[in-house]
Parts: structure tokens; C-alpha cells; sequence
């Protein structure tokens, strides 16, 4: 592996999610710092690095953000574990509140919980933890880019969705996205026949001023 590749392997470790547009202004940095010249694309040069990665069980991988549509890239374990990279860098009580935090999420039907409802689960955890400790740790989840927090609720970023995937489709076995057929955690429902949408997808689907479900024609709101 190369100076480039293990610099942009260090950037996407202390970054947690970086977006397309900002990565690949980070790539054409790293090659001018490590004055590479070849003409190699972005996701040439992902490929490369992942090649390296399987031997460590890593991967980068990328997926559209639920909200906004944008791919966004992270660096995540590829092997079998429930909560995988996370069971690295948490306290067993921390990663007690994530995986029930996890669990309330997936049970709502639009993919948010709200916050008071996250730190209230400390009532339940194994390994007691106070709720001003719950929400350091809540900040420390959104800091690292594992869940997103706005207007007192909380949902999972696309970084936790790519890392737990397999989990949450063997746990929770998840929505499908109408529109892409991708997994759908934060999303859109309709309110008459309960498919969802990512919200990207929506914004697609109803570019045309046609708020009506495509599947059964009732009103979108």
C-alpha cells in the first residue's frame, strides 16, 4: 500500500463520514501532497485500498444519505459483528445505550426517536449509567457520526447504517425503500398504504408536484 492510500485511510478514520464532493477534494489533496500523477479515479483509487483492506477486514464503502441523496463515504469492519467498529472504540455500558438506541429508532415508523426517549433508557441497562453520562455519550454518537441529532430527535447516520447493516436486516429486517429498493431507516410514509421513501427519493418522486403515492394514489403529506 501506498503513502496516498494509508493517508486517506488515516482521513477517513478520523473523519467518520465524509461526503462526495468534500472527498474528492480531499483525494486531489492527498495526490498533490504525496505527489501522485497518475490519472486514476476516485473510485479506481477506493478500489485499490479496498483490495489492501480485505486482509484487515475493512472496507471503504459508500451509500446516499437517507435525507439529502448525497454519497457518503466510511471506513467500516467487514466482519460478522452486531455493532462492529463501534465494540472498539465504546465502554460496554455506551454500547448498551447504542444498541437500545438502535432498537427504539427501528421501531418508529419515520426512523427518529427523541432524545428524552434515549436518555430514559438508562432506566433499563445492564450496566447502570447516569443520564448525564447517557448524554455525553448521545453527543460523543453524534460528534463521531454515528446518529445525527436536530430539534430533540435522533436518527442513525448513513456511517452506523453502513456498518450495521447485515445486523439491522437480521435483527429488524428493515423497510425497502419503494422507490430504489434499497434499505430505508429515516424516511417518508404513507399515512394510507405505509410504504416508505427515503427522503431524497420523495424528493424525487414528487419533483413533478404530484404529491400522491405511487403505489396506492392516496395524498402525500
Amino acid at each position: 500500500m501506498r503513502d496516498e492510500h494509508k493517508l486517506m485511510i488515516q482521513i477517513l478514520m478520523s473523519k467518520g463520514l465524509i461526503g462526495e464532493r468534500k472527498l474528492k477534494d480531499i483525494y486531489k489533496t492527498v495526490k498533490e501532497r504525496c505527489d501522485v500523477t497518475d490519472n486514476v479515479s476516485l473510485n479506481e483509487f477506493r478500489n485499490v485500498i479496498n483490495t489492501k483492506l480485505k486482509e484487515v477486514s475493512m472496507e471503504i464503502r459508500q451509500k446516499p444519505d437517507e435525507d439529502t441523496g448525497e454519497q457518503m463515504y466510511a471506513l467500516v469492519q467487514t466482519m460478522e459483528s452486531d455493532l462492529g467498529k463501534l465494540t472498539t472504540d465504546y465502554q460496554p455500558q455506551q454500547l448498551e445505550l447504542f444498541k437500545k438506541t438502535v432498537g427504539l429508532i427501528m421501531g418508529t415508523p419515520d426512523g427518529k426517536a427523541s432524545s428524552t426517549d434515549i436518555l430514559n433508557l438508562t432506566e433499563g441497562l445492564e450496566k447502570k449509567m447516569t443520564k448525564q453520562d447517557a448524554e455525553e455519550t448521545l453527543d460523543q454518537f453524534v460528534e463521531e457520526q454515528w446518529l445525527k441529532q436536530n430539534e430533540g430527535y435522533v436518527w442513525m447516520t448513513c456511517r452506523s447504517i453502513m456498518e450495521l447493516e447485515r445486523y439491522l436486516r437480521q435483527t429488524y429486517q428493515p423497510d425497502q425503500c419503494w422507490n430504489c429498493k434499497d434499505i430505508v431507516v429515516k424516511g417518508q410514509v404513507c399515512s394510507q398504504c405505509e410504504i416508505k421513501l427515503h427522503g431524497y427519493c420523495a424528493d424525487r418522486l414528487f419533483k413533478d408536484g404530484r404529491r400522491a403515492c405511487r403505489n396506492c394514489n392516496h395524498r402525500w403529506v
